[in-house]
């Protein structure tokens, strides 16, 4: 049997990987085919954080509250594997915080240690009233789409660098069966009305003092159309934009701003904020260059202190002027990409099973196309 996956983000990848496990034992022989425009690092899943978190709410679709909780299990599952390190997988806590009381979300039974804020940690947040905390987990695309491609072609899984127009063109090259993983772009193969674009645009920033996610709501502007802020392996996520219809997968600076001071409002260390020490440094300093720090022989005492002390200073933290040999420590984001790209927005998922007819034969068809539940849950933006 020849099976042809369209779509190389992580629903395409992660079906190609199914279907393998499944199957390869009772189907032989079962040739896998993986069919895309743009494979990882190009793909919507590589530039969205890799947050675990459906939408707060199912709306009695208990179907895709029961998919979630198989994903998280799933991921959870890799935790005690030293693989869980290259495919970017990993724990991390945080906050929902809310100006208004809400009910418990549809993903309570599915995350680790879920429970309401208190009013102490709440006072963390200025302008808030109401939130939970709990821990959630990561996925990073940039690591785990790689992971992906090396693990099914191990297993002998062919990738075809390829826009696919229609499913003509695989089914009269001898496919079986042919899957849709193409996203929000799955409408072009197959007409959906019901699919649209949801715009995100993120800013990746180097601050590595952050280390909880905060998502924060507002119940009048939309899901995930307010500030959020959520620390990966090596970046930071600032976010905070959801426009439904909007096509453009080009960075726009209003959104950047709007975005930027939302962010710095709600995590003030975000901002540049300078502590100057006019440390000057002498041949009696030494400093030594590791990957992520410095260490530094200096005063205790900037202005009048003859004792000195080691110093292992992160580089994100210090600036020197070599022209006055003075150093100054620093606290501030770096901001280090701009990103935007699109959401597949659904009512609900569409998985369908489809008959065509090619010739004097027939071809299985199947649809996955995602709700931004999916996105956030396996690969948030």
């Amino acid at each position: 049997m020849r099976v042809a996956v369209i779509g190389a983000g992580v629903i395409g990848l992660s079906t190609a990987q199914s279907i393998y496990e499944q199957y390869h034992s009772t189907v032989s022989p079962l040739t896998i085919e993986v069919y895309a425009d743009r494979f990882t690092p190009l793909t919507t899943s590589d530039g969205a954080a890799g947050f675990w978190q459906p939408y707060l709410y199912d709306k009695g679709n208990v179907q895709e509250t029961k998919w979630n909780k198989e994903t998280f299990d799933y991921l959870l599952s890799w935790l005690n594997s030293p693989e869980s390190v290259k495919m970017g997988v990993f724990l991390q806590s945080g906050y929902n915080i809310f100006t208004e009381p809400a009910p418990d979300p549809s993903f309570k039974e599915a995350v680790l240690g879920f429970r309401h804020l208190t009013q102490r940690e709440l006072q963390l947040f200025p302008g808030y009233n109401f939130g939970w905390f709990n821990t959630a987990l990561m996925v990073e695309g940039k690591s785990y789409l790689p992971w992906l491609m090396d693990w099914l072609q191990q297993r002998g899984v062919k990738f075809y660098n390829k826009k696919i127009n229609s499913f003509k063109e695989l089914s009269e090259s001898g496919a079986d069966v042919i899957i849709n993983c193409t996203g929000v772009r799955s409408g072009e193969l197959q007409p959906d009305p019901d699919l649209k674009p949801g715009r995100g645009q993120i800013i990746k920033v180097d601050a590595p003092w952050l280390k909880h996610w905060v998502i924060t709501h507002n119940m009048k502007t939309g899901v995930y159309n307010s500030a959020y802020i959520i620390p990966g392996s090596r970046l930071v996520t600032v976010g905070g934009l959801f426009q439904l219809g909007n096509w453009s997968e080009q960075n726009n600076s209003a959104d950047h701003k709007h975005m930027w001071e939302e962010a710095c409002q709600l995590e003030p260390s975000l901002k540049v904020r300078l502590k100057q020490t006019p440390w000057k440094l002498n041949c009696n300093s030494i400093i030594l260059n590791f990957h992520n720090c410095y260490l530094v022989y200096l005063p205790l005492n900037p202005v009048n202190d003859s004792s000195q002390k080691w110093y292992l200073v992160p580089k994100y933290c210090v600036l020197f002027t070599p022209a006055s040999s003075c150093c100054s420590f620093c606290q501030h984001a770096r901001i280090v990409e701009d990103w935007a790209g699109l959401r597949p927005v659904r009512s609900k998922v569409r998985l369908e099973r489809e008959t065509l007819k090619s010739g004097a034969s027939t071809i299985e068809v199947s649809m996955k196309k995602h709700t931004q539940d999916d996105l956030c849950a396996q690969s948030a933006s």
